[in-house]
């Protein structure tokens, strides 16, 4: 659930933005990377020029989804249970560095847009944006966890008090 709100609130920033005219294509983009794996293509010249494939939004979609609720589950295993009793966000944002290896080492290079790290200043728009999507990411995780934290302690005295 950590994981799953956190990707949610990322995307309402994302949201947010493109009503401010800053799009994001990445989702597409992932699906269609996605998409083309079991032709056994993983690296793109570059993706824009590869065709689209059937579905590749919603592909793109449920892999994005996916992952955070991927990286949900590593961060509570990384950090123990424990953190979702007392959520601090320094080690949502020393997480937030590791997920950052994703899009830029892997992601980015293997759609067709080379390192952004190594591409700058060409690139330094979208490495700003990678960084700030992923810095609302690991907000996000602290906000998840403090609002499932609100929920169960309501839920549980809720169930107490019917109780007695």
């Amino acid at each position: 659930m950590v994981g799953l709100g956190a990707t949610f609130i990322a995307d309402c920033w994302t949201f947010f933005l493109n009503e401010f005219g800053i799009k994001s294509q990445f989702i597409p983009f992932l699906g269609r990377w996605i998409g083309n794996f079991p032709k056994g293509k993983f690296i793109h010249h570059t993706i824009v020029n590869t065709a689209p494939v059937k579905n590749e939004i919603l592909i793109g979609w449920l892999a994005h989804y996916c992952t955070g609720v991927i990286f949900g589950f590593l961060f509570i295993y990384l950090f123990s249970k424990k953190w979702l009793d007392t959520p601090k966000l320094t080690p949502a944002f020393l997480f937030g560095f590791l997920t950052l290896i994703l899009p830029l080492l892997i992601f980015v290079p293997a759609i067709g847009f080379c390192n952004p790290l190594l591409n700058l200043p060409e690139a330094k728009l979208p490495l700003l944006r990678t960084l700030a999507y992923h810095a609302v990411f690991v907000i996000g995780l602290y906000l998840s966890a403090k609002a499932l934290l609100r929920f169960s302690t309501l839920f549980l005295h809720h169930n107490n008090t019917t109780k007695q």
